[in-house]
């Protein structure tokens, strides 16, 4: 962990004018001044998930994390019609070039690994690394074992979807927090005050996320082409249907590394983050 007076965060706010963001702006911020250290949020959450990790990377690295659009606090820029992967792929690729510091270390943690994907099978050379934590991919799951994974963890968000069907989106975040989590029941409201509000507040994004369109769907073959030195990590106490996601990654992909997380689940980079930290720098050194 760096010490505090050393950990100075500076905010910026990066404006898209492209036609798939026009009039969006995305807040980032940044620590550190070195090779960019890259991080994208997953579902229920926005840069501030990522506060603990950055944090523990070295200053000598420079640490950017950002709100993908529709997180985060700020006001939508339209009703919710562009939320899809793509729209989250374009972003990054932007947010790459506008930084303007050559190829990223990038990380991922769940939704956001397919993004990070998908925007390096378009623009392989803005990314010196990849680094996914329990990346969701889920074309590349088949077979009956896939399928059974599947409705396991379907089922287990029963509750969590009959809440969003009321209108109630911020419990709703937080029960579907405790199952991809593992958690028990009710477990989130005893979590520090400042992760239930990114959880509550990131909750208005469910609706549309579950209604948006699902892309183009990225297979094996097309991952075989991608060169990219890859890390991918799984926690050795997950739902299976995240294990078998990212061990189908790493199949797929022929410079890639699978690391197992002992003791952890979906939850490590919440959890354990300067043990993640560690992972990630020493993978981006070596």
């Amino acid at each position: 962990m760096q010490p505090a007076a050393l950990y100075v965060t500076v905010t910026i706010l990066v404006a898209f004018g492209s036609s798939t963001s026009a009039d969006t702006t995305l807040k980032t911020v940044s620590d550190g001044d070195g090779p960019v250290m890259l991080f994208v949020h997953g579902s229920i959450s926005d840069h501030r998930a990522w506060d603990p990790i950055r944090a523990a990377i070295p200053m000598d690295r420079r640490a950017v994390a950002y709100d993908m659009r529709y997180f985060g606090k700020a006001d939508w820029p339209d009703d919710g019609e562009s939320f899809s992967v793509d729209t989250h792929v374009a972003d990054l690729i932007e947010v790459i070039e506008a930084l303007d510091a050559g190829p990223v270390d990038l990380v991922t943690w769940s939704y956001s690994g397919e993004i990070g994907v998908k925007a390096a099978l378009q623009r392989p050379e803005l990314f010196r690394t990849m680094m996914h934590y329990e990346p969701v991919i889920g074309s590349l799951l088949s077979g009956a074992e896939a399928e059974a994974a599947t409705k396991d963890l379907m089922s287990r968000f029963a509750p969590a979807v009959a809440l969003l069907k009321e209108g109630d989106s911020e419990t709703a975040a937080l029960r579907f927090v405790e199952v991809v989590f593992k958690w028990d029941d009710g477990a989130a409201e005893a979590e520090p005050a400042e992760w239930q509000e990114m959880w509550r507040q990131n909750g208005r994004t469910l609706p549309i996320q579950f209604a948006a369109p699902p892309g183009h769907q990225v297979t094996c073959e097309e991952l075989a082409a991608l060169r990219t030195p890859t890390l991918v990590i799984e926690g050795s106490e997950t739902h299976a249907r995240y294990s078998l996601m990212a061990e189908a990654l790493v199949a797929c992909l022929p410079n890639a590394t699978l690391q197992t997380f002992e003791g952890y689940g979906h939850d490590g980079p919440y959890s354990a983050p300067d043990e993640v930290a560690e992972r990630l720098v020493t993978f981006a050194e070596r």
